[in-house]
């Protein structure tokens, strides 16, 4: 640990007299019981001694503040509209937490990266959040929508639970991912668990709540001009036989208009794409789940709903246990291991649940 400490020592005799918190973070619990708030989107230290447990944090706390962690990605200054954007998913996201009852943090923009789509990464996902770092990077959007739903999910994950770890591993130190929401990671780093799970969760987050935000200036023109192109398209479809749009489609855009998501479609004799929502055999996947749980299990789970709801409280608080105990009663000892240890494959995740 030698190095975090050296650096988070370096860093506070910079600062002088610390830093100054009068914006929100999150609180830490430390393993002597002790709390203390920190300008930094971490919950628990995992793997190191007591006595380093608050520097670890402090170091986490200067990526947060600074960003000097990220790596030489190409990224661009963001446009005033983009800033905009940015401010609007930073309070709709609280806006989640405050709904789970949850408290409430802001991430400036700052640790918002938009790359310049000039980057050679084989990544092609719209945006990806990097908790060690404390970062989201967004690759450029032209559609505000496509911008701002991108933008809503990294910051969920953003304020969800995350414990960060010093990993057991022959090199030297390094701090690495134990817990982001409800995904959970090995000791040696090399086995993630409930990842696809944890974005179903996020992305039906998503869809469910950012809807509530699209009539704000910034959104609203685009907004209005995507649902007129949603009814014309499906009007067509009602009047030629076809199935209409899935209400997973939330934007759609005329020709020339770029986004690296979209997929061809037609209005008319107009060539247009549109863009829907990710991870929807994931998703599938969990509302099957839910309603499983509120057939099996009606007493604690009432209702689907009542289901998701634990699922989006645990991804917030990290408390996993408690709903997988439920789960384990419900569907047999072992069960809610296996959904875990399906990791991130979407096949292996259907099929276990299919068979509980």
């Amino acid at each position: 640990m030698d190095d975090i400490i050296k650096s988070s020592m370096k860093f506070f005799e910079r600062m002088g007299q610390g830093i100054e918190r009068q914006l929100s973070g999150k609180e830490l619990k430390f393993s002597n019981g002790k709390t203390k708030k920190f300008r930094a989107a971490v919950d628990r230290v995992v793997g190191v001694l007591p006595k380093d447990e608050q520097l670890v944090v402090e170091e986490m706390e200067r990526r947060f503040l600074t960003q000097s962690a990220i790596p030489n990605f190409l990224e661009r200054k963001k446009t005033r509209e983009e800033l905009d954007i940015l401010n609007l998913a930073d309070r709709a996201t609280n806006e989640v937490l405050h709904h789970y009852e949850k408290a409430t943090f802001s991430i400036p923009p700052r640790n918002i990266h938009v790359l310049d789509g000039k980057d050679q990464t084989d990544d092609t996902a719209l945006g990806m959040y990097r908790a060690r770092w404390q970062s989201v990077f967004v690759r450029s959007q032209q559609n505000k929508l496509t911008f701002f739903w991108t933008v809503f999910h990294e910051m969920l994950h953003f304020k969800s639970y995350y414990a960060v770890q010093a990993p057991v591993q022959k090199h030297g130190p390094s701090l690495e991912d134990y817990r982001m929401g409800f995904t959970a990671h090995s000791r040696d780093i090399r086995n993630t668990y409930f990842y696809n799970l944890n974005e179903a969760i996020t992305e039906e987050l998503t869809r469910r709540f950012a809807k509530n935000f699209l009539n704000q200036e910034v959104l609203k023109m685009a907004y209005i001009e995507s649902q007129r192109r949603i009814a014309k398209i499906n009007e067509n479809a009602k009047r030629d036989g076809r199935p209409a749009l899935s209400d997973d489609v939330y934007t759609v855009l005329a020709a020339g208009d770029q986004d690296s998501t979209s997929q061809p479609t037609r209005e008319d004799e107009m060539a247009i794409r549109k863009t829907h929502f990710h991870y929807e055999k994931d998703r599938a996947a969990l509302n099957q789940l839910c309603k499983k749980l509120s057939q099996r299990c009606p007493k604690d789970f009432p209702h689907p709903e009542v289901a998701f709801d634990a699922f989006a409280k645990a991804m917030f608080d990290g408390k996993l246990l408690p709903l997988g105990r439920v789960i384990d009663k419900t569907f047999g000892v072992g069960a809610f291991r296996r959904i875990g240890e399906t990791g991130n494959d979407t096949k292996e995740l259907k099929k276990i649940i299919e068979s509980l």
